[in-house]
């Protein structure tokens, strides 16, 4: 059996949630791979050790705070 902590499943959705902020690529195939991605490192960062993974959904965490920022201050809608 898998076992994935709960920092790469952090991480994963972190990932997710700061892809959603962004523009969707107008190329269907890389909207494919894009959607994917966050998949895919959940599972490959599960072996990675933890204060690196904790590392990067902070720094996931962070970037969704100042992208969602910049886009209030910009009046772009927020979904």
């Amino acid at each position: 059996m898998l076992m994935i902590g709960v920092w790469p499943l952090i991480m994963g959705a972190t990932m997710w949630f700061q892809q959603k902020l962004n523009p969707t690529p107008p190329d269907p195939v890389q909207q494919k791979v894009f959607a994917v991605l966050p998949i895919v490192f959940t599972f490959m960062l599960a072996g990675f050790p933890a204060g690196l993974v904790i590392y990067w959904a902070w720094n996931n965490s962070l970037s969704i705070a100042q992208q969602w920022l910049i886009m209030y201050r910009m009046g772009v809608k927020v979904n």
